[in-house]
């Protein structure tokens, strides 16, 4: 089942992530495998290309960052989406 299945569809989607509204204070972030390139989006995708953005984002906000205040909360998925595998790596709840 897709997310947009479980939570309609996206509140922003932009070249390479969406994003839905979950509280008032907090958002959930999906990277996709899309590609862009000066503004257009591509047709084909790069398999686990959000899977990795989603990475290095978490490293540098957990790791590199950690005593910084930023905007991730977690990289793991809401509990409604935890058995969704094209989900697993791709995901970030964020504060807004």
């Amino acid at each position: 089942m897709s997310v947009e299945a479980l939570l309609g569809a996206p509140d922003h989607s932009g070249k390479v992530r969406d994003s839905y509204f979950l509280s008032d204070e907090e958002m959930l972030v999906v990277a996709s495998d899309r590609i862009s390139v000066f503004d257009v989006v591509l047709p084909t995708d790069i398999p686990g290309k959000g899977k990795r953005l989603t990475e290095i984002s978490a490293f540098w906000m957990q790791d590199l960052f950690a005593d910084i205040n930023h905007h991730l909360i977690t990289t793991e998925p809401p509990a409604v989406l935890k058995d969704e595998p094209e989900l697993q790596g791709r995901t970030s709840i964020v504060k807004r």
